[in-house]
């Protein structure tokens, strides 16, 4: 379901601006326990209820950066050392 072309923003030339929409829904009627999430659940809004005991960052697991050049389309892979990324300051 998407917004209304008369409620889209316009620049100045009368063309519809990219509009970034950030929704944080709460109070949902169905929630569902962490065990009780089945495959029907993928790619839908699902309201999970529990207690957050550990958390780990992603991260520390990255091994090898890929990266994309926008001019030229080369790839470039960059391994990961001490949970940093060096990212490529230009193409080569």
């Amino acid at each position: 379901m998407g917004l209304p072309d008369a409620d889209m923003p316009e620049d100045d030339e009368g063309a519809p601006c990219n509009l970034s929409v950030q929704v944080r829904p709460f109070n949902l009627h169905s929630v569902q326990r962490m065990r009780e999430l089945e495959p029907q659940h993928v790619d839908s809004l699902v309201s999970i209820s529990g207690l957050v005991i550990r958390a780990s960052s992603f991260i520390p697991d990255l091994r090898v950066a890929h990266f994309k050049c926008t001019s030229c389309g080369r790839d470039e892979q960059v391994p990961v050392q001490r949970a940093r990324v060096d990212e490529p300051a230009q193409c080569e």
